[in-house]
C-alpha cells in the first residue's frame, strides 16, 4: 500500500513516470520529495526561455536538496513532447493527446498580449480570462477587463467537436465601444491543436448587429492545448508554470517560476506558517459578514484601519482581479496572503497588531472622517486625538486644559468655548472642536474673521470696540512671547543654564542679560506689536474711523495682512502651508 502522500502523487501522474533510461516508478521516485509540476512546451517562446534556467537551478541547486521536477507537456505531438523532454534533466508525465471532451481537457492560450484565454474547466464552468489584458484595456464604462468572464448557454458537440456559447456584458457595460453581447462558435481539429473554424457573432447595446468576427482569420488562435486534470486542479492560467508541492502533496506555491528566478535561496520556499496564521487573523477580523470572503467594505475597512486610507470601489476591482478573485465575491484568505507576501500590499505583524487594538480602529475611523470635513493633516488631527476621547464632550474646565495646551489665549477661554459650542448644549463634541481647529488653520480668510469677531467680542454687539482689540492683541502677544521662552529654554541649557546667559559680557565689558537679548532680536525679527503700539494697529485697521472694527473692515486687514490673524491665534499646532505665515505689519 501507498502513503498518503505517494497515493496523491500517483493520482496526479499515475503510477509510472518517463525517466531518461524508461518508465521509473512514481512511488520511488517522489518519495519524500519536494514536487515542481512544470507545465511547459517547446512551441512556447516563454517555456523555451525559463526551461534551462530551471535545469541550471535543478541541477546546480535544488536536485541535492530534494527537490524533483515533473514535466506535464503541453506539445501539439509525441515526438514533440519526447524532443523537448529530451532536454531536460527531470522526469516527466508520459503524453498524452487522447481529448474526447472538450471539458476539463483543453484550453486556448491567447495568441497576444491582450487576446482572452479560454478556459471549458466543466460544463458549468467555461469562462474567457483577461489576467494578461494590458493596463488600457477596459469596457465602455471604464471598468477594468474582468478575471473570469462566464460563458453562457454552453454546449458542446463530440460528433463534431463544437462549442458554443454567449457571453453578455449586464445592465448598461458594453465592450468594444457599445458591443452588448457576443456568440461564440469554436470547431476544433481532431487532435484539438487548433480551432478549424468559428466565429463570434456580436451584438450591440441596442440589438443591433455589430458583424461578425472569424477564427482563424480575424482571431488567430494557434496555441490550443490539451489538457489533463492536472491543469484544471492547479487552474493553469499560461505556460511556463511550475507548481511546487509539498512532500505531502499539497500546494506550497502555483508560482514557483518566479522563486526560481528571484529566491532561489529561500528554497523550499515553504510559507512562514506564523505569518500565515497572523494573516488569517486579520481576514477573520474584518470578514464581517463570515462568508469566507472580504468585500469591497471589508476590505476596505483594512486599509483605512491599518494606515492605507480609503479605498474607492474600483480600486477594488483592481486589486481584486491582480489577486485573481471575483470582485463581486471578494478576497479569500489566500488571495490575502498573496497580496501580502507576493505584492507587498503591506506588512501583516503591523497591520495586525493595528486590528486587533479597537482603540486604534476606531482611531481610524474617526480620523478617516473628521479628514474629509476638516483642512487639518493626518498628524494635526492624531495629535488631537491622542489627548482627547472623541467619544465623550468636553466641559469647560476640560476643553481649557486642551485648547490651553493647544496653545490658545487664556484670556478668551470662554468666549471660544461659547464659539465652538454651536449646539449651545454647554459641551463640545469631537466635531465641534475639530471644526473650530479648521477655523483655526484653514485658508479660508473669511471663514477666520468671523470666528475672531465672535471669539473677541466679548460686549455682544458685533464689533470689536478699541478695549475689545487691544485686551485680543495684549493676550495674543502674552502666548507668542511664552511660547518663544518656552522654544530657548534647551538653548539655555546647552548654554550653562540661566546664570551663565545673565552673566555673560558684552563686546563694552558690561555685562548683559542675554537672555532680554534674544528676546529683543526675536522681537525685531518677528515684528511683534507692543501694548503701545495697539492704538496705530487699531487706527490703520477702522477704515471709517469710527472707533469700531466691523466684520468686513477686519476681514478686508486679514486679507492684506496675513501675519494679522496669525498674531490673533496663537497655536501651538505645526501646521503645513500655513496661510496665516510672516510677520504683522499692522504695526
Amino acid at each position: 500500500f501507498f502513503s498518503g502522500s505517494m497515493a496523491k502523487f500517483v493520482d496526479l501522474f499515475g503510477p509510472e513516470l518517463v525517466g531518461k533510461e524508461g518508465p521509473v516508478s512514481t512511488s520511488a521516485a517522489l518519495e519524500g520529495k519536494i514536487v515542481g509540476v512544470y507545465f511547459s512546451a517547446h512551441w512556447c517562446p516563454p517555456c523555451r526561455q525559463f526551461t534551462p534556467q530551471l535545469a541550471d537551478a535543478y541541477s546546480s541547486t535544488l536536485k541535492s536538496k530534494g527537490f524533483e521536477v515533473v514535466f506535464v507537456s503541453m506539445d501539439r505531438s509525441e515526438d514533440d513532447f519526447k524532443a523537448y523532454h529530451g532536454s531536460m534533466p527531470w522526469l516527466a508525465r508520459p503524453f498524452s493527446s487522447t481529448v474526447e471532451d472538450i471539458y476539463g481537457s483543453v484550453f486556448i492560450q491567447g495568441g497576444t498580449v491582450g487576446m482572452a484565454s479560454y478556459h471549458f474547466d466543466a460544463k458549468d464552468d467555461c469562462y474567457l480570462s483577461y489576467s494578461n489584458a494590458p493596463a488600457h484595456w477596459a469596457l465602455d464604462d471604464g471598468t477594468p477587463m474582468p478575471e473570469r468572464k462566464p460563458f453562457e448557454e454552453c454546449s458542446f458537440d463530440k460528433s463534431t467537436r463544437t462549442f458554443r456559447g454567449k457571453v453578455t456584458w449586464p445592465g448598461t457595460t458594453s465592450f468594444l465601444g457599445g458591443v452588448k453581447c457576443g456568440e461564440y462558435r469554436m470547431v476544433f481539429d481532431p487532435e484539438f491543436a487548433r480551432i478549424i473554424d468559428g466565429e463570434i457573432k456580436l451584438t450591440g447595446v441596442d440589438g443591433d448587429d455589430r458583424g461578425t468576427v472569424l477564427f482563424g482569420t480575424e482571431l488567430e488562435y494557434s496555441r490550443l492545448m490539451a489538457k489533463h486534470a492536472l491543469e484544471s486542479k492547479f487552474k493553469v492560467q499560461g505556460i511556463p508554470t511550475l507548481v511546487v508541492l509539498n512532500s505531502d502533496g499539497t500546494v506550497i506555491t502555483k508560482d514557483g517560476r518566479a522563486q526560481v528566478i528571484q529566491n532561489l535561496e529561500g528554497f523550499p520556499w515553504l510559507p512562514d506558517t506564523e505569518l500565515r496564521d497572523k494573516c488569517d487573523q486579520i481576514f477573520d477580523i474584518y470578514d464581517e459578514d463570515k462568508d469566507g470572503f472580504l468585500n469591497c467594505k471589508e476590505i476596505g475597512k483594512l486599509a483605512l484601519e491599518t494606515g492605507g486610507g480609503a479605498l474607492p470601489e474600483s480600486e477594488f476591482v483592481q486589486v481584486a482581479a491582480l489577486l485573481a478573485c471575483d470582485p463581486k465575491k471578494g478576497i479569500t484568505k489566500d488571495a490575502l496572503f498573496k497580496g501580502y507576501t507576493e505584492m507587498g500590499m503591506g506588512d501583516i505583524a503591523k497591520d495586525l497588531a493595528l486590528a486587533s487594538d479597537p482603540k486604534t480602529r476606531k482611531k481610524a475611523q474617526i480620523l478617516a472622517v473628521a479628514k474629509e470635513g476638516t483642512r487639518l493633516n493626518a498628524e494635526q488631527l492624531s495629535m488631537i486625538f491622542d489627548q482627547y476621547d472623541p467619544e465623550k464632550e468636553l466641559t469647560k474646565a476640560e476643553f481649557r486644559a486642551l485648547w490651553g495646551n493647544l496653545g490658545f489665549q487664556e484670556e478668551f477661554m470662554q468666549t471660544y468655548f461659547t464659539t465652538l459650542d454651536t449646539d449651545e448644549n454647554g459641551l463640545i463634541s469631537f466635531k465641534e472642536l475639530l471644526a473650530g481647529l479648521t477655523v483655526c488653520s484653514g485658508a479660508d480668510v473669511d471663514e477666520t474673521a468671523k470666528f475672531l469677531m465672535k471669539v473677541f467680542d466679548t460686549h455682544g454687539n458685533g464689533v470689536l470696540e478699541k478695549d475689545e482689540f487691544d485686551a485680543a492683541m495684549r493676550a495674543s502677544i502674552k502666548v507668542l512671547k511664552a511660547a518663544v521662552l518656552s522654544a530657548l529654554e534647551p538653548m539655555m541649557m546647552v548654554m550653562g543654564g540661566p546664570a551663565a546667559m545673565s552673566a555673560a559680557v558684552g563686546a563694552d565689558g558690561e555685562a548683559k542679560d542675554v537672555m532680554q537679548e534674544i528676546m529683543k532680536s526675536f522681537d525685531e525679527e518677528m515684528n511683534l506689536p507692543e501694548p503701545e503700539d495697539l492704538q496705530e494697529a487699531f487706527d490703520q485697521i477702522d477704515a471709517n474711523q469710527d472707533g469700531k472694527l466691523t466684520l468686513e473692515e477686519l476681514t478686508e486687514a486679514m486679507k492684506k495682512d496675513s501675519g494679522l490673524a496669525k498674531v490673533l491665534l496663537p497655536s501651538n499646532l505645526d501646521l503645513e502651508g500655513d496661510p496665516f505665515g510672516g510677520a504683522c505689519s499692522v504695526m
